[in-house]
């Protein structure tokens, strides 16, 4: 698989936190009550304790499935990236042996379904390339797609009868702010 690291990641970190995430005030507004609960059983909260698909504004809960189907349908590459490296425990893309935390990374997005694919059903304890924690989106950034290392049960159906299935918890996202401009360097 061709996975290119992008030059100018910071830039485009930057870009995908203005176009997907509130802000730390943001989100204690929208949150208050929890923050409320939190910090009353003595946790300290920070905006980077938090995972960015918590920070995201608008987002729908999806199955891994249907997550992967909409990444296999999208022509060309794709942008994608980890959890920020002053996450704790901050999983990188691993190319060559090398982790890299916090970078920006491109590829075909079709490759990158079925590795990504690959990687979940070979489970944690494989050797992996990519965080069980990924932000995939392209270069208009009018939508992202989240794959994260949850699990969340959804209501399928098997041979005409309803049946819980767990599957990893996906997002798919769409940015509140209008920002122009390219991704390419």
């Amino acid at each position: 698989m061709n996975i290119k690291i992008v030059e100018n990641g910071k830039d485009i970190r930057k870009r995908f936190s203005e176009n997907f995430l509130l802000s730390w005030k943001e989100f204690k507004t929208e949150n208050n009550e929890w923050i409320k609960l939190m910090t009353g059983k003595g946790y300290s909260l920070s905006s980077n304790m938090l995972h960015l698909y918590e920070l995201i504004a608008i987002s729908k809960e999806t199955s891994f499935e249907s997550a992967i189907k909409r990444l296999k349908a999208k022509e060309g590459d794709v942008y994608f990236m980890s959890e920020d490296e002053s996450f704790p425990d901050c999983e990188g893309v691993v190319l060559d042996g090398v982790s890299y935390k916090g970078g920006v990374f491109k590829a075909p997005a079709v490759q990158l379904a079925e590795l990504i694919e690959k990687e979940w059903n070979n489970g944690e304890d494989a050797e992996n390339t990519l965080p069980f924690d990924l932000y995939v989106f392209d270069e208009t950034m009018k939508k992202a797609i989240v794959f994260t290392a949850d699990m969340a049960s959804y209501e399928d159906e098997e041979d005409g009868e309803v049946v819980e299935v767990e599957t990893r918890l996906c997002f798919s996202c769409k940015r509140r702010r209008n920002i122009e401009g390219s991704l390419q360097k």
